[in-house]
């Protein structure tokens, strides 16, 4: 009896086993057949996925970008994969300087993620920007004409700014070294109002703390390095209205409050981490 169980035991295993190899040789089998369908592109072992090809569109881009721009940014991928696998076959990537740049790169995007995540800015209220427009309203009663030098390098700026120091002609340097097209005019660049330069506040800015007749230091803009000077000031009719420079006092305040969020993020981060530097040391 104890025979013929034993027996059973083996066949009913046997059937068992048999049947698990069946269910994975037709399952490898379907898988053969049909080929996983959201493989966007394969370079070499490396593969983009559907799921991962939108996850490395910029938020800001999303759902924005044509069919067109799509395979676009899908050839790049592929081109970049081809590029990156080559560099590293040379083994570029265990080179020192590479690995610095790279670790730079890292240490960047992980800050930058840092700040997204933490960085929770509140809109100005209809309140703020009122007092904001009541407290500047001097500077939205005039007009300023404005001449600038524009330069690529801030050693370029450096120097300029030493000539118009010891005296030479603010026309004569724009004329000769600023790459602005105001430079035909000796950097004249006309009239300016509160608001005519949103897009660079720090510019502007610079432009209404200066008194007529006076130069600014070094400002660093997103086309290069300006020194402006204010060769006059009038004031206008009338007051610039307030709904006119609304969204741009909006988006100053949210910058401004954005800026002291982060400082309040790095002297917190500073009270933790100890942080040690010896600027007398460059050069």
């Amino acid at each position: 009896m104890k025979k013929h169980l034993y027996i059973l035991i083996s066949v009913a295993i046997v059937v068992i086993v048999a049947a698990i190899l069946a269910t994975l040789f037709v399952f490898k089998g379907h898988l053969l057949r049909e080929p996983r369908t959201d493989i966007l592109a394969r370079v070499g072992n490396e593969v983009l996925t559907l799921g991962d090809f939108y996850r490395l569109i910029p938020a800001e881009y999303a759902g924005q970008l044509t069919l067109t721009e799509k395979r676009n940014f899908l050839e790049n991928w592929v081109n970049t994969q081809l590029l990156y696998l080559a560099a590293k076959r040379e083994g570029l990537d265990k080179e020192h300087d590479v690995m610095l740049r790279l670790k730079q790169l890292e240490r960047e995007f992980l800050a930058n993620t840092y700040i997204e995540r933490h960085l929770e800015t509140e809109e100005p209220t209809e309140d703020e920007l009122r007092q904001y427009y009541e407290e500047h309203l001097r500077e939205f009663s005039e007009e300023r004409k404005v001449a600038q030098i524009v330069v690529p390098t801030e050693d370029e700026a450096r120097a300029i700014l030493d000539e118009l120091r010891r005296g030479k002609s603010f026309t004569d340097l724009a004329r000769e070294h600023s790459i602005h097209p105001s430079k035909k005019r000796g950097g004249v660049i006309g009239y300016i109002r509160r608001g005519d330069l949103a897009g660079m506040p720090q510019l502007e800015d610079a432009i209404f703390h200066l008194r007529s007749g006076e130069v600014s230091d070094i400002i660093l803009a997103s086309d290069g390095f300006h020194i402006v000077k204010v060769l006059a000031i009038r004031k206008l009719s009338k007051p610039i209205p307030y709904d006119d420079v609304k969204d741009m006092i909006r988006n100053r305040l949210y910058l401004e409050k954005s800026r002291a969020m982060l400082d309040s993020i790095l002297n917190d981060l500073r009270s933790k981490i100890a942080v040690e530097t010896h600027p007398e040391l460059l050069r």
